[in-house]
C-alpha cells in the first residue's frame, strides 16, 4: 500500500476507493497503474474491445455541449503513474466522426483529477450523460533521450 493509500487524501480531499485495474507495461508486474476514485459514481477505465490501445474514460456528470462550445467533464478519477510513463487523453473515433465532438488532447497529470475537455464542432447541441464514454486514455513511455543540435 502506498503512502497515498494510507493517507486517503489528495490535495486535501479524501478519495473514495482504489481501483486495481492492472495495466502492465512491458510485462513488468511492478509497473501497474492504480486508479483512485473521488466519487462513488466513478467508473474504472477499460478497453472496450480486445487489442484497443486506449482505455475508455466515462463522465460522472450530465452536461449539454452547445455548438462551438467547449466544456471540461469530470471523470472522478486520478492515477498514480510509474515515473517512466505518462498518459494522454485522446478523442474516441465514434464520438468525433458520428457527432462532431472532439477531445482537446491533453496530458494526464499525476495525482490530479482526470478532466476531459470536449469541443462541439457540430451545428447541434450534444447531450453528455453520466457513464457515457467520452474519451480514451493512452499510456506511453517517456523518452529520456537527449538530442544534440
Amino acid at each position: 500500500m502506498s503512502n497515498l493509500e494510507n493517507d486517503k487524501k489528495l490535495n486535501n480531499e479524501e478519495f473514495n476507493d482504489v481501483l486495481t485495474t492492472n495495466i502492465q507495461f512491458n510485462k513488468n508486474p511492478f509497473n501497474v497503474v492504480k486508479f483512485y476514485t473521488m466519487t462513488e459514481t466513478a467508473i474504472a477505465p477499460e478497453r472496450h474491445t480486445d487489442g484497443a490501445a486506449g482505455y475508455d474514460l466515462r463522465s460522472i456528470q450530465n452536461a449539454m455541449l452547445m455548438p462551438g462550445e467547449s466544456v471540461k467533464i469530470k471523470t472522478g478519477l486520478f492515477i498514480d503513474l510509474p515515473n517512466e510513463y505518462f498518459g494522454i487523453i485522446l478523442s474516441r473515433s465514434g464520438l468525433s466522426v458520428k457527432n462532431g465532438i472532439e477531445v482537446v488532447n491533453s496530458y494526464v497529470e499525476d495525482r490530479k483529477e482526470i478532466e476531459v475537455s470536449l469541443l462541439n464542432h457540430s451545428s447541434q447541441p450534444f447531450n453528455i450523460e453520466i457513464g457515457m464514454r467520452i474519451a480514451q486514455l493512452v499510456f506511453m513511455e517517456k523518452n529520456e533521450k537527449k538530442f544534440m543540435c
